[in-house]
């Protein structure tokens, strides 16, 4: 089985401008693990998109399995994307849910009768636009972080509140503000959403969804440090002993919410004085499946190929939390 893998902030789409420093690093982290992961799979083999302004790790330079496409500035990443996907079996994406691009990209391979190794296109609308995910869950009862938008002002309870764009990806363009003078900073206001700004631990949920199920395979915590408006993620720990009876419940309700929901799927979620509270869904890789595998000591690439013809099956070998630090230098 070949498999096209892309991560594209590394893997090509940003061919034709500079590189985000701030998301190639976990990019780079995601893209790696999975590599490992499908490179101890009996019969795989994989087309990999790369950014030729990255090193590339020796081994998988020297492994026969991987097949190195790059994407230099003078071609059309879609074009690339066209023409390799038919030479495979499945087409793995990791990308951003901004600006459409996850959706467009799982729309195109599913349109294309190709095997998508990821959520729905559809899932990944809703999902990727903030407003409508949160009315979604709401509708079904799921413990949120109230959001609002700019047409809401007249409701909004009392400040500080977080800034987010409506689609937008990580802890990009997140700011805090105190006051509501600040909103008016804000330039195009139907593509923001307002949360009030809660104190909490910040987790995260790594699990496997599929057909309307979903099981938890760790639960991870995010340090993320504040300069001064904006936000960072400085450290993840997989794995973390923070375990409530609450959150199998949570991650089912999840799947029967969203029943396009297939294969890796991260959920923030913020543990506030007023409990567990979801933040995000995120339809894709998310950087805490990078320790997954010394945390577990499992192959969760296997286990997700496997739901390309079975149900969920995902046993840990070990039990241990790993901390992913995340480097900001600039390249």
């Amino acid at each position: 089985m070949r498999i096209l893998v892309f991560e594209f902030i590394t893997g090509g789409g940003f061919n034709n401008n500079f590189l985000p420093h701030s998301l190639v690093q976990e990019g780079e982290l995601m893209r790696l693990a999975l590599l490992l992961d499908l490179m101890a799979i009996p019969d795989i083999e994989v087309s990999l998109m790369h950014d030729p302004r990255l090193p590339l790790d020796k081994g998988m330079l020297e492994n026969q399995m991987i097949k190195i496409i790059p994407i230099t500035p003078q071609q059309d990443f879609w074009q690339v994307l066209a023409e390799q996907a038919p030479l495979c079996d499945a087409v793995w994406p990791i990308a951003p849910e901004s600006e459409g691009v996850l959706q467009a990209i799982s729309y195109w391979v599913e349109a294309s009768g190709l095997k998508l190794l990821g959520s729905s296109s559809e899932a990944v609308a809703l999902t990727a636009d903030k407003y409508r995910l949160f009315k979604r869950l709401e509708h079904q009862g799921i413990p949120l972080v109230k959001t609002y938008t700019f047409a809401e002002l007249d409701v909004l309870p009392s400040g500080p509140w977080v800034i987010k764009p409506r689609d937008g990806v990580g802890c990009e363009g997140i700011v805090r503000v105190n006051s509501a003078v600040d909103f008016k900073v804000v330039t195009d206001p139907e593509k923001f959403i307002i949360q009030p700004f809660e104190a909490g631990k910040l987790l995260s949920l790594s699990c496997l969804f599929k057909g309307g199920r979903g099981v938890l395979i760790c639960m991870n915590e995010q340090s993320i440090k504040q300069n001064k408006e904006t936000f960072e993620l400085e450290r993840i720990t997989v794995n973390v002993d923070q375990m409530t009876p609450e959150v199998p419940v949570l991650v089912e309700q999840l799947a029967n919410t969203i029943p396009g929901l297939w294969g890796y799927v991260g959920i923030d979620l913020i543990l506030s004085t007023e409990g567990l509270k979801v933040l995000e869904v995120n339809p894709r890789l998310t950087t805490s499946y990078s320790g997954i595998r010394c945390a577990l000591g499992s192959n969760l690439g296997a286990s997700i190929i496997a739901l390309l013809t079975g149900d969920i099956n995902f046993k840990a070998q070990c039990n241990q939390s790993i901390t992913i630090e995340i480097p900001r230098e600039k390249r």
